[in-house]
């Protein structure tokens, strides 16, 4: 996958949104709107590129820009899996779904 979109509509639509964390982990290029818990990791041109809600011109021109510009695409793969490796790593995920099943 080239690029990866993900536009929810309002900032409450994603509860936990595990949509983010696994675009960014696999290293692709993503644009989001900042919804549920990309609140609280996603920054706009530092690990993905964050348009308003309910904007397509907004969203095409993301997409026009990434795909122009590789070395954007590079740094947003580079810093959007540092991003998650640590706060979201498999280990720690693993971890916290067997304590919810074992509780």
């Amino acid at each position: 996958m080239d690029i990866y979109v993900h536009a929810p509509i309002d900032h409450q639509v994603e509860a936990f949104g595990q949509t983010y964390v696994e675009a960014l982990a696999a290293g692709i290029p993503s644009i989001f709107t900042l919804s549920g818990i990309a609140n609280e990791f996603i920054e706009n041109g530092k690990n993905a590129i964050v348009v308003p809600f309910k904007n397509s011109n907004a969203i095409y021109s993301s997409l026009r820009d990434l795909l122009s510009n590789s070395d954007l695409r590079q740094q947003l793969s580079i810093k959007g899996k540092e991003d998650v490796s640590g706060k979201f790593s498999l280990d720690i995920m693993v971890s916290k779904l067997e304590s919810c099943y074992n509780a």
